[in-house]
């Protein structure tokens, strides 16, 4: 009998955590290269709400028109609706599997 559902590649067995960016902060810019481990991830996350981020302890929207929270804004960039201060905090996760959500 064939499987019901997607069928999607074997996701990853864990999160991965996003490097931090929180250096790169300034109360200006508002666009960020994402690495995991110092590399882009591949494949990158389909969609910003394949992934958890968090700048300044409060987790930020998912949000593809970018006019609210973040999105992605080309193959490995991040970006915020509004510029991070200086000073915030980030932490960010790819949620497991999220690589092979179209």
């Amino acid at each position: 009998m064939p499987y019901i559902g997607n069928d999607l590649q074997v996701a990853f067995e864990s999160y991965k955590a996003i490097d931090d960016i929180s250096s790169s902060f300034n109360g200006s810019t508002t666009a960020f290269n994402l690495h995991v481990s110092g590399v882009t991830p591949t494949p990158f996350p389909k969609i910003p709400e394949n992934c958890i981020i968090s700048v300044g302890g409060v987790i930020q929207k998912p949000d593809a028109t970018g006019t609210t929270g973040f999105k992605f804004n080309t193959s490995n960039q991040i970006e915020f609706s509004s510029a991070p201060a200086s000073g915030e905090s980030f932490f960010g996760v790819i949620l497991a599997g999220a690589d092979y959500v179209n």
